[in-house]
């Protein structure tokens, strides 16, 4: 039987609208045929509702643009002309979001949330030597692994944060990954490096910067613990 078969269409409609990243409502839909049909029937309103709790408290609009402009980057050629027009700034934000545009919005946001969750797990371990040397599991977001087993870590849930650090964590995690959007492939001379140095200063203004080269070094950490796995 599936147990939530008997729940108010407004209840699994909540249900997802707390679980707010995909893998965890990918995992529910899997798991009950009501719930799969609820979310097919009302996708468009869940995905409105789940982006509007987590984009609630950015007043500013930053993180939205930011996100956005990680949609808008597919290519070399997006990616430069994001740079040369500064769409950081320049951007116009959409007054109602379409069913594509909250859901790739979804897609990435859902992404940030996974490194987010393991960035703070890693950070308040009763162990954080240990917890650093382990390898998060993206495809289904069940944690940290070191050689194959899974650490014994606390997981901290994005929803069991406060606002204020769910929004500051963020859209310094976003920022980043728009950052590297934009200046991929890394400029191979010392006058590019010194360019693309002012323009990232530029581009982190109003951001945290300490959260965002935390963010930096955290993503550092992670490929070369990869690296070490994989030699």
């Amino acid at each position: 039987m599936d147990p939530f078969s008997i729940l108010p269409s407004l209840v699994q409609t909540e249900i997802f609208v707390h679980l707010q990243s995909d893998i965890s409502v990918k995992q529910v839909i899997q798991a009950s045929p009501s719930m799969l049909w609820h979310f097919i029937a009302y996708k468009k309103s869940i995905l409105r509702c789940i982006m509007y709790g987590i984009l609630n408290g950015d007043t500013s609009g930053d993180l939205l643009r930011d996100a956005l402009g990680i949609i808008y980057i597919s290519d070399k050629a997006s990616a430069k002309r994001y740079r040369q027009t500064e769409m950081w700034k320049t951007m116009e934000l959409p007054e109602t979001l379409d069913l594509e545009q909250l859901e790739a919005l979804w897609h990435i946001i859902s992404h940030m949330i996974i490194f987010i969750e393991d960035y703070v797990s890693k950070a308040t371990s009763e162990c954080p030597p240990q917890a650093y040397l382990g390898i998060l599991d993206l495809l289904n977001g069940s944690g940290s692994y070191f050689k194959r087993q899974r650490l014994d870590t606390n997981a901290v849930r994005f929803p069991s944060l406060t606002g204020a650090e769910r929004y500051r964590f963020l859209p310094a995690f976003t920022r980043h990954e728009l950052i590297c959007r934009i200046y991929y492939p890394l400029p191979r001379t010392s006058t590019e490096a010194d360019a693309v140095k002012r323009q990232v200063i530029e581009i982190s203004e109003g951001t945290e910067l300490m959260t965002l080269l935390s963010v930096h070094q955290y993503y550092r950490n992670a490929i070369d613990i990869g690296l070490r796995y994989a030699a």
